[in-house]
């Protein structure tokens, strides 16, 4: 710390400027004074280039800027819209082969689709183990309440319910009891036939009893059905045309004409009289063969 004099710090008040920081003192015998560089005081808010915005600088922000910054929700910015970020998949770009590689991969042509990869999941192997369904499999027989009636969708045999047969009248239904049979020649929808001795559909005509008595009849159930080929023969139930034209409530015979029914019994010598059913609409019919027939004389 530097001395003075009385004398010499007149000089010093009037002609030096004090470095800053630092103290001066002036003493004599009876007093002692300090002196302290009176340098003014600068707000740091001030101060010039704070702002930065350069490498290595920081931005130095008001309270009320960074209250903005903190409060910023994302759905309040600008350009969401906007694709800013192309290193992603978006709803344009995602079956790009840029993306996915030459081309986009079908799941069926992945190799090892047969191994068990996602053993979270149930497979024919292992759809019955207790890991997956618990601590035991539960067996039909075990459950409670099976007596009840809960499935009123069925005939029970209380015989509480009675069994509806369907009355379709749009082409090509039909309900009932059906066979799978094969077919002696062509044949078509709705063409009456009978099982020959051959294992084999043949068309019916009522000219013989060969053709139409004591045998077993159906009506052709699928579209067509070409000679030695399978299809579908309905023995009885309900069956729909709508290329027929029958008198509602009237009986039906089998024809003369070959695969035909008809109203008109036959009346020809030697011609085989047999029931097979009754229209309830001019296109629909309840196919109901009769055992009997009787022969004309």
């Amino acid at each position: 710390m530097a001395t003075y004099g009385r004398e010499a710090f007149r000089t010093l008040w009037a002609d030096v400027s004090l470095p800053a920081n630092s103290n001066y003192r002036w003493q004599d015998l009876l007093t002692s004074i300090v002196f302290r560089n009176t340098v003014d005081e600068v707000s740091h808010n001030d101060l010039d280039g704070l702002q930065g915005g350069t490498t290595a600088q920081y931005y130095h922000l008001t309270a009320a800027n960074y209250s903005n910054v903190t409060a910023w929700d994302h759905g309040g910015l600008n350009g969401l819209a906007d694709d800013d970020h192309t290193q992603y998949l978006n709803t344009a770009r995602h079956d790009t082969t840029a993306r996915h590689g030459s081309s986009v991969v079908d799941h069926g042509q992945i190799s090892g689709l047969a191994d068990d990869d996602h053993t979270q999941y149930l497979n024919t192997t292992r759809h019955d183990t207790t890991t997956r369904h618990g601590t035991s499999v539960v067996d039909h027989g075990s459950i409670g309440g099976l007596a009840d009636d809960d499935h009123t969708q069925y005939v029970d045999t209380a015989g509480s319910r009675t069994w509806a047969l369907p009355q379709p009248t749009t082409d090509g239904l039909y309900r009932g009891i059906v066979i799978t049979g094969t077919a002696g020649e062509n044949c078509t929808y709705g063409d009456l036939v009978y099982l020959k001795s051959d294992g084999k559909f043949w068309m019916t005509d009522a000219d013989a009893e060969s053709t139409a008595g004591g045998l077993l009849l159906a009506l052709v159930a699928s579209a067509t059905i070409s000679a030695n080929a399978t299809g579908n023969y309905l023995l009885w139930g309900t069956f729909c045309e709508t290329d027929w034209a029958w008198t509602v409530g009237s009986a039906l015979y089998v024809s003369t004409a070959a695969g035909d029914m008809t109203h008109t019994r036959p009346s020809g010598t030697a011609d085989i009289v047999r029931p097979v059913g009754y229209a309830y609409h001019a296109d629909a019919i309840f196919f109901r063969p009769s055992q009997a027939w009787v022969t004309i004389v």
